[in-house]
């Protein structure tokens, strides 16, 4: 029988900004040396203290990893959140000097994996709240590891540390120690800081790659998906947008907040404040449903797999596949149910959700076809993200099973990844120049640090999923 995880909207987009801020008193002793986490010398030094860290940091008695210990390594790519996780609640007391190494120094080089990874098969396993969570997510990641460890040796990169270097440093460097690097799925644009074109990468190629950018890129692509509007930082709205107006209830994603949910008929008001300081992407959203609404179709697809309704053959899955290259990489596309066959009583709540609750129910339902009487209009894309998923188990296991046995890390696959990324990165380079009026890159002052960020939009922009076009 052929699987894919059916999941609540809480457990895909609960893992972000909601644990962060939770550890932020944890964390908060480790933010000055976060300023400069690979140092602040000169280039050259920078590029040689990263290169160098793992004789430096690796004690020369501890053994390496059980692989062969010539070819080009492979990097894995993290955000702090992956550290905040490991800080949190009681998984084990010696991850959280882990945990330090990761989020100050920025990166756990191969001749330390072996400790690390015993520290995480000692994780005390939580059967429900918080502490579930917590301890799914290093159970994933332990997956992730063993499976990247395969004969090849394994850097983790928290994607943030490599913003001190510049880019030419970056390029030389990561080219220089690294033949392809992974990353953790979804991954903050924070954290999209590897250039994509110097080498093989597995994630986002571009900070919009992580933005509601690549969701307007893949509903045009495909005609398939929900009605959307991206409004600009500062808009005032005297009324909705015609597009969302009679949607049921509304998703609510920006670049500061946990993606909500809002009941249309008084979302007027929280839109308007939220704009005051962040641009937002809204879509319609379907009603109140005790059934999931959101199936993740994991990538590189299963060709063995056969039967009927399967929902690797839904029309939008097999366009974005055909046109981006998806069985050259590995993720999962978000497909969401805007119909349901079964009614609820609607509540005369006001309050906008963040659906923390759905989360802590923890739906493990798994479906890869369609529910009896039901087809594939009823689904459209929603969203589709590169890397391996931490947030859940079963999703993460076929992901990494498809990656090792389509030999997707393999060298005869790294230019297929190369071409892949750059046909995302011209999808979303196109969208940009015609309807945000020509930009594509961000600038910032040179008083400001640097930092990885997506181009914000300069006027209102929709997605009509009737007439399947974008336009302002």
């Amino acid at each position: 029988m052929c699987e894919v995880p059916l999941l609540s909207f809480g457990e895909y987009f609960s893992s972000r900004e909601d644990m962060v801020t939770s550890v932020s008193g944890d964390l908060g002793e480790l933010s000055a040396s976060l300023a400069s986490p690979l140092g602040d010398d000169d280039d050259e030094e920078q590029t040689a203290q990263l290169s160098n860290l793992s004789a430096k940091d690796t004690t020369p008695s501890q053994p390496s990893s059980d692989v062969p210990s010539s070819g080009s390594r492979t990097a894995f790519l993290f955000d702090s959140s992956l550290a905040a996780f490991l800080m949190m609640g009681n998984l084990s007391t010696s991850l959280k000097g882990h945990a330090v190494t990761l989020f100050e120094v920025g990166k756990l080089a191969d001749e330390q994996m072996r400790d690390f990874l015993e520290q995480l098969e000692c994780v005390n396993h939580f059967a429900e709240g918080e502490a579930q969570r917590y301890s799914e997510h290093a159970i994933a990641l332990l997956d992730i590891l063993r499976s990247l460890r395969k004969g090849r040796e394994v850097d983790m990169l928290r994607g943030e540390s490599l913003l001190s270097l510049d880019k030419e440093s970056l390029i030389r460097v990561l080219a220089k120690s690294y033949g392809i690097v992974v990353s953790m799925a979804p991954l903050s644009c924070d954290a999209c800081t590897v250039p994509s074109s110097s080498l093989p990468f597995i994630g986002p190629p571009v900070p919009e790659a992580c933005s509601p950018w690549m969701r307007l890129a893949i509903y045009l692509a495909t005609g398939s998906g929900p009605a959307s509007v991206y409004i600009p930082k500062g808009t005032r709205l005297s009324r909705l947008p015609p597009a969302i107006a009679h949607s049921p209830r509304l998703l609510v994603t920006s670049t500061s907040h946990e993606p909500q949910h809002m009941p249309t008929h008084n979302a007027l008001i929280a839109l308007n404040d939220i704009l005051l300081t962040t641009p937002l992407f809204v879509q319609q959203y379907p009603h109140y449903s005790e059934e999931d609404e959101l199936i993740y179709v994991p990538f590189p697809f299963d060709e063995d797999e056969s039967g009927e309704g399967l929902f690797a053959k839904h029309p939008a899955v097999l366009e974005l596949s055909s046109r981006i290259g998806l069985n050259s990489l590995c993720g999962y596309i978000v497909l969401l149910r805007q119909k349901v066959t079964r009614k609820v009583v609607m509540t005369n709540s006001t309050s906008i959700s963040s659906y923390e609750n759905a989360m802590l129910r923890g739906s493990q339902k798994i479906m890869s076809c369609l529910p009896p009487g039901s087809s594939y209009d009823e689904y459209v894309l929603l969203d589709c993200v590169f890397g391996i998923p931490l947030f859940n188990s079963a999703l993460n296991e076929t992901i990494c099973s498809r990656m090792l046995g389509k030999g997707i890390l393999e060298a005869d696959n790294r230019t297929n990844i190369q071409f892949a990324n750059k046909a995302i990165t011209d999808m979303i380079t196109e969208l940009l120049m015609k309807w945000n009026y020509g930009h594509i890159k961000s600038s910032f002052p040179s008083t400001e640090p640097r930092k990885s960020e997506f181009v914000p939009p300069v006027r209102i922009i929709c997605y009509d999923p009737v007439k399947k076009e974008v336009y302002a």
